[in-house]
């Protein structure tokens, strides 16, 4: 897994989650932003992704978590989440 190639989809993810709220500004979106832009900070900080499990592993399942409570699947910042959960896991 490339360090860089998770920061340009965690940036990718942010911006989505950004538009989201513009639309709809709802509490657990703010909350998925809040740990995408933690979770990035930390990236960029250390050379590598080893040591960062524990902030990598609160991304996993939100996009899920957000379906189980909206009818709309098809949004751009779940499916960007779904990405980024995707990297994760192949760590």
């Amino acid at each position: 897994m490339d360090h860089d190639k998770l920061i340009i989809q965690f940036e990718i993810t942010i911006k989505s989650l950004e538009m989201k709220l513009v639309e709809s500004p709802e509490p657990v979106v703010f909350k998925y932003l809040d740990n995408y832009k933690v979770a990035l900070d930390t990236l960029k900080k250390s050379d590598s992704i080893s040591g960062n499990h524990r902030q990598l592993d609160k991304l996993l399942d939100c996009a899920r978590g957000y379906m189980e409570t909206s009818s709309v699947y098809s949004q751009d910042f779940l499916e960007q989440m779904g990405k980024s959960e995707r990297l994760i896991k192949q760590l």
